[in-house]
């Protein structure tokens, strides 16, 4: 695990990420049995649900 988290602090990539989750873990982050909601939470956790903002940042809606 130390060397997983040594890895994960230098790591040129994920830099999104580390903000959310700066530590490693083998713990599940969420977990639910219906996969539909599953996926919705994590795509919030992350950032990237079709909401305004998102939309206008990949440039798809004209405003936020």
């Amino acid at each position: 695990m130390t060397q997983w988290q040594h890895l994960w602090q230098f790591s040129s990539t994920g830099k999104f990420y580390r903000k959310i989750e700066p530590n490693v873990s083998l713990k599940i982050k969420y977990e639910n049995s219906i996969r539909k909601k599953e996926i919705i939470i994590t795509r919030m956790r992350f950032g990237i649900c079709s909401t305004r903002d998102y939309l206008k940042r990949i440039n798809i809606a004209a405003s936020d």
